[in-house]
């Protein structure tokens, strides 16, 4: 344990004197230009393209910095002869490759704690310029929700059994007896936000043109029976807030919530997940935190993978593997979108004349047929080989503020680990081989 710890150090102090923190240098300027180019007009542009910018520059900067010392570090070693020096004490070669990974990986933090930091203080500081309190109460805290646990529709009272759409929508139409329940269980005076119970929705609807339609929620304590009628706009595509007294949530922390329209033309497709109750949101430091905990996983598993194309690889061949690598895994979706479409039957791949064997009903020539099928079983195989490092960028949640779910973390942490773990056992498998000649 000592001899890896001891490598580790001498990694990370090499990697220094490689002027590796230039890198953050380089990142400062690409956050500050970014930021500018918001437009003027939305006053909460400039905060959350802050937050983008810089989460996807430390993923791209820091990808670039780990992959290049990481896939360079056993070939110069080699190259240098200084791997000797290293191996006659003896230490063996599964120690070395854990050692130099784990040194990698000690640059990684030390690159996003620093980024991390500067990230931070500079969108604190814009959210201030650009917003006002209760703005930057929106914009930069990690909102939580609390969803419902049963969505019944309700005709005249009783329970109608409606058949939902595909995802799972339920549509609400005909006469205003109609609604949507939504059942809200353990909602706890510590969790709300606020002197009042505040939540959202989003429906779809049947309006058309502008996509607004009025409508009422009745809020009902189960035990008492008091409701109250909160009116509401149901906006397509967008999330409508609305707050309700306290009072209406009974000892047992349970709630109703009746979705009704105010017309007999409207109709509505409600999911459980589109009407939420919020509660307290977790601070902008802490999810930010959070936010970059996957995101070092990540460059753990870069390091990995690079360190294990180092092993058989030359400096410049090793550099390029651990590139190539990093860019398959940032386009994972992409591959599986596009051999998803190769197996659809008339979908050939060089279709130069769009849908021109669809209208014609020609059969691709064989030939044709032969290249999707290659391309689709290689785009199939290189996206279930590489690792999706879409995985561990959690962006999206602080731009949306949104709370880092902890089933996010824990799954980052598991994909790491399998891809890491595999990718160190088998630069071991390949580095044990190798004649040092």
């Amino acid at each position: 344990m000592w001899e890896i710890l001891s490598l580790a150090k001498h990694t990370f102090r090499e990697s220094r004197r490689k002027k590796v923190m230039l890198v953050v240098g380089l990142f400062v300027v690409v956050v500050l230009v970014s930021t500018e180019l918001a437009p003027a007009g939305y006053p909460d542009a400039k905060p959350r393209l802050a937050l983008s910018a810089a989460l996807n520059s430390m993923a791209i900067f820091g990808l670039v910095t780990v992959v290049f010392l990481a896939a360079s570090s056993i070939p110069d070693d080699i190259q240098q002869r200084t791997i000797y020096s290293l191996l006659v004490k003896p230490l063996p070669r599964w120690k070395l490759i854990v050692g130099r990974t784990l040194g990698f990986v000690f640059v990684a933090t030390a690159l996003v704690v620093v980024m991390g930091l500067f990230s931070w203080a500079f969108i604190r500081y814009t959210a201030r310029r650009y917003l006002s309190r209760a703005q930057q109460a929106e914009v930069l805290v990690g909102r939580r929700f609390l969803h419902a646990q049963t969505v019944q529709v309700l005709r005249g009272g009783e329970v109608e059994h409606v058949a939902p759409t595909a995802e799972g929508r339920v549509w609400v139409h005909g006469a205003l007896d109609a609604v949507a329940r939504y059942t809200f269980f353990n909602v706890r005076p510590t969790g709300i936000w606020g002197k009042a119970v505040y939540g959202e929705l989003e429906f779809l609807s049947n309006a058309m043109g502008m996509g607004v339609l009025p409508g009422v929620l009745t809020v009902t304590n189960p035990t008492t029976g008091k409701s109250e009628d909160v009116s509401v706009l149901y906006v397509e595509h967008k999330v409508t807030s609305f707050s309700f007294s306290p009072d209406l949530v009974d000892d047992l922390g349970s709630v109703l919530v009746e979705v009704k329209r105010t017309d007999e033309a409207d109709a509505l497709g409600v999911l459980r997940e589109d009407l939420r109750l919020r509660l307290r949101p977790v601070s902008f430091e802490w999810n930010l935190t959070k936010a970059l905990l996957p995101l070092l996983l990540g460059l753990t598993v870069a390091a990995a993978l690079a360190v294990m194309g180092s092993t058989v690889l030359s400096p410049m061949v090793s550099i390029c593997f651990g590139f190539f690598v990093c860019f398959l895994g940032n386009i994972v979706e992409g591959m599986r979108n596009m051999a998803a479409t190769l197996s659809q039957a008339g979908t050939p791949l060089l279709d130069m004349y769009a849908g021109m064997y669809q209208l014609t009903a020609e059969a691709p020539p064989p030939w044709v047929v032969m290249i999707n099928q290659t391309v689709y079983y290689l785009l199939t195989g290189l996206s279930l080989a590489v690792p999706d490092f879409r995985k561990f960028y959690a962006a999206h949640f602080l731009v949306d503020g949104l709370n880092v779910h902890g089933w996010f973390l824990g799954w980052a942490a598991l994909y790491a680990a399998l891809y890491a773990g595999g990718g160190l056992v088998l630069a071991w498998l390949l580095f044990r081989r190798r004649e040092m000649t």
